[in-house]
């Protein structure tokens, strides 16, 4: 086939396209729809110590370790050969939150108490709520105990311990 043929029947066909190209560019079809997006906010869950875990005044044994428990419910008990002689308090902590909501409870595994350079173990933390499953009250109130056992190693060096520990609660 010549160029001039080929030429003759290539405009044809292009033309072709060109028409059919205008044809369907304006048959395209699209829609739209605006769709729906909600949230419900609710106020957060708060927790504040109202007051502290106290061992209150303990001494240690002179041979091997003792140690002093707080249950949840305040009872104080010496175990071994620590010997407990005054005070002693759970740690209480009011929430709020929503009300009727379900809560769960994290106590830590174990934290450390200081006096300067020596230290005290506590662990075997305890509270008056189950881990999960716990509900506020229907204004959005409620309450925590916590006890704990503090390990007391014979020959423990006196003073004044201290340290911070965590309690958490999570909406359910």
């Amino acid at each position: 086939m010549s160029k001039l043929n080929l030429k003759k029947a290539l405009i044809p066909a292009i033309a072709s396209v060109a028409t059919a190209a205008t044809l369907f560019s304006g048959a395209a079809q699209s829609a739209s729809e605006d769709g729906t997006a909600n949230a419900v906010v609710v106020v957060p869950i708060t927790i504040a110590e109202v007051q502290p875990l106290d061992f209150g005044t303990v001494a240690p044994g002179t041979s091997s370790l003792g140690r002093v428990k707080i249950d949840s419910a305040g009872v104080v008990t010496a175990l071994e050969t620590a010997t407990h002689f005054s005070g002693g308090a759970v740690g209480r902590f009011n929430l709020t939150g929503m009300n009727n909501a379900s809560y769960s409870v994290a106590l830590p595994v174990f934290v450390v108490l200081n006096s300067g350079a020596e230290t005290i173990t506590v662990n075997n933390f305890t509270s008056d709520k189950t881990l999960t499953g716990n509900s506020l009250d229907a204004a959005g109130i409620g309450s925590i105990n916590v006890g704990a056992t503090l390990q007391l190693p014979a020959g423990q060096k006196a003073g004044s311990y201290s340290g911070p520990y965590t309690v958490e609660v999570l909406y359910e």
